[in-house]
């Protein structure tokens, strides 16, 4: 149950919530192996995918893959739909 009022982006409705696009990430095959060290926790404590320190990630390619998906789930809409995330 929410304690405090909502606003901005993260009080959307069906008929105010941005595109798929603006909350979709797709996930580069070279950050499975970088990603994968949290997928166990993740599958038991769902909130700590906003707490992955993606812009520390060494390869460029995630860094930028996945830039806004921090931003997303922090200021954004509140979550994000991730595709090809290795589940094991």
């Amino acid at each position: 149950m929410l304690k405090i009022a909502l606003t901005g982006c993260q009080a959307w409705t069906s008929q105010t919530i941005s595109p798929p696009k603006a909350w979709s990430y797709s996930f580069p095959e070279d950050c499975r192996s970088l990603f994968s060290r949290w997928i166990h926790q993740i599958n038991y404590h769902s909130d700590l995918i906003a707490k992955i320190p993606f812009e520390s990630f060494e390869s460029d390619t995630c860094r930028n893959s996945l830039a806004g998906l921090s931003t997303e789930l922090n200021s954004g809409c509140g979550f994000a739909v991730l595709d090809h995330v290795p589940l094991k």
